[in-house]
């Protein structure tokens, strides 16, 4: 009932009072009372004033028999009240008896006397009193904390301020490093910038090289592209004169040469008949200015004698009359004229001129121009006829090159598959031979390939007399030859391991895991065996009618997962 508002102490004798409250002084206690025990006196106390309304305190607790005596004279005169108002009126109605020392107690641990609700009154009360010295002790007790606290700060705080004394000293040494060490860097760092400037301008000169080699590369490419369309021109070229037979090249060559007979035979005759025609048109000249010239005496002479006519005309009127005149002026000027051999001659040669000239016909102007154009012509033609003599020659040296190109390389690619042949045949067979002949040695790239092997146990043969297991283990060997020598990123392989035992089976289905490191096999298979060694199965199933549908399934994640 009493909580922590009171503490009291049962000692033997006065002199272990100061004894017993050293010894509890460390309980925070508000009061502790000392009690000596064993005296009559608490006897009296535990039966009397009984006639009041709350009940006793020492009836209330229990108490061991020897301490029971000194328990009812510190408990006389104490009262248990299940409130503070219950107590107050309590000590109200007691009012006027003797009872100046009832103690009442309530059940919260408050403790009330008749002078606490007088003191109540004037100074607050007694129980508020309590309180606050029990707050001003806790507030004690807190200050005492803090102040220690405090000194324990003080004393981190110091050790914290000799520790940051010594971190600063160090970090004044390093900061003074960092100063020496940024000296050196700002120094450094001037030979970097030097440097850097320099590798600047190498910098922009090799950024304007390589623009300038960039144009180079670009126009080198342009002119690679470019000679690659004229290298495919070329090659579809060769490849359209390679297809026209050597017949036709020397039908060709031979109308060519005929024509060039033809014009070279035209070519002469003209040359003949214009040198000939050249030669009439001078005769003729000289026979024209002979001609002119004998025109020029026969005009002089003609002046002359129609001078003399008019003398004789004018002497003839005057003796014989005018007819007379005229008629005889006729027939004697005619003969004076040109005289009898004079004009004999004119008359043969004019005849002869007009024979020749009817002979001869009409002479062409446009000959010579006719000429140049066919010698021209005929130029052209002999250019075309050595271009086409040039081009089949080398026609026929690229024909022989790529013939001894394709012969080699074949012979190379042969001797490599038949190699990989023969040592691939042991290994599906168990043993065993087997080889690759050509059935025209001479002409390898018209020739026929025969295939013989000789299977463990048994003699040599064609692959025609094998089993189909036999004969599906050296296609097989084959093919996987030819792939050893030239690799392909594919290979289909259709159901080959039906007609396969189980012992083939295991050779077959390991060379094709080997295989495997260059070359993807699709293989269709029923063979579980074979299934065994692939990465990846695909299956196709038909849960409805004509619906199929795929099913793709990975091997080692499904072993993951098993696992």
């Amino acid at each position: 009932i009493l909580a922590e508002k009171a503490g009291f102490v049962v000692v033997p004798s006065s002199l272990a009072v100061a004894c017993t409250y050293g010894e509890k002084s460390d309980h925070q206690l508000p009061a502790l009372g000392a009690l000596d025990a064993g005296t009559e006196v608490a006897q009296e106390l535990a039966g009397g004033n009984s006639h009041f309304s709350l009940p006793r305190l020492f009836d209330l607790i229990e108490v061991a028999a020897e301490c029971r005596s000194s328990v009812a004279r510190l408990l006389s005169g104490v009262y248990v009240a299940e409130s503070i108002q219950q107590a107050k009126e309590f000590l109200q109605s007691t009012q006027g008896q003797n009872n100046a020392d009832l103690t009442i107690v309530t059940l919260q641990g408050d403790i009330l006397t008749r002078y606490s609700f007088q003191s109540l009154r004037h100074e607050g009360g007694l129980v508020q009193l309590i309180r606050r010295r029990e707050e001003l002790e806790v507030s004690c007790e807190e200050h005492k904390s803090a102040e220690a606290e405090q000194q324990q700060i003080c004393r981190e705080l110091r050790e914290k301020i000799s520790l940051a004394e010594v971190q600063q000293k160090e970090i004044l040494s390093e900061v003074q490093a960092q100063k020496e060490q940024i000296s050196k860097i700002s120094s450094e760092l001037g030979t970097v910038r030097g440097q850097l400037h320099s590798r600047k301008r190498a910098a922009a000169e090799l950024e304007s090289d390589l623009e300038s080699l960039s144009r180079q590369i670009h126009e080198l490419q342009a002119r690679m592209v470019q000679l690659k369309e004229e290298r495919d021109l070329l090659e579809d070229e060769i490849t359209r004169l390679a297809a026209v037979d050597d017949a036709e090249l020397k039908n060709e060559l031979a109308e060519a040469n005929k024509a060039y007979a033809v014009i070279d035979s035209s070519r002469k005759e003209g040359r003949g008949r214009l040198s000939e025609l050249a030669a009439r048109v001078e005769q003729a000249r000289g026979a024209l200015d002979a001609a002119r010239a004998r025109a020029s005496e026969v005009s002089l002479e003609g002046q002359k004698v129609r001078l003399a006519e008019e003398s004789l005309r004018e002497r003839v009127m005057h003796e014989y009359g005018p007819d007379a005149a005229q008629e005889i002026f006729e027939v004697v000027v005619g003969q004076e004229r040109l005289g009898p051999d004079l004009h004999a001659q004119y008359i043969e040669e004019s005849t002869s001129l007009r024979a020749r000239i009817a002979r001869e016909g009409d002479v062409d102007p446009t000959s010579i121009e006719r000429y140049e154009e066919e010698a021209q012509r005929l130029e052209e033609l002999n250019k075309q006829r050595q271009d086409l003599v040039q081009a089949a020659q080398i026609l026929r040296q690229t024909i022989q090159r790529l013939t001894e190109t394709s012969k080699r390389r074949f012979e190379e690619v042969f001797k490599a598959v038949n190699r990989n042949f023969s040592s691939l045949v042991p290994r599906l067979f168990g043993g065993g031979k087997a080889s690759l002949q050509l059935t025209n040695p001479d002409q390898p790239l018209e020739s026929g390939v025969e295939i013989f092997i000789r299977p463990p146990g048994k003699k040599l043969r064609s692959i025609d007399l094998l089993s189909g297991g036999e004969k599906a283990l050296c296609a097989t060997a084959l093919i996987f030859g030819m792939f050893m020598e030239r690799p392909s990123p594919l290979c289909v392989l259709d159901e080959v391991d039906a007609p396969l035992d189980d012992a083939n089976l295991m050779r077959f289905a390991s060379l094709i895991r080997e295989m495997s490191a260059h070359t993807q096999f699709l293989v269709i298979t029923h063979n579980k065996q074979t299934m065994q060694i692939a990465d990846s199965l695909v299956g196709v199933t038909m849960q409805e009618p004509g619906a199929s549908k795929i099913i793709v399934v990975s091997l080692q994640e499904a072993i993951d997962q098993v696992a």
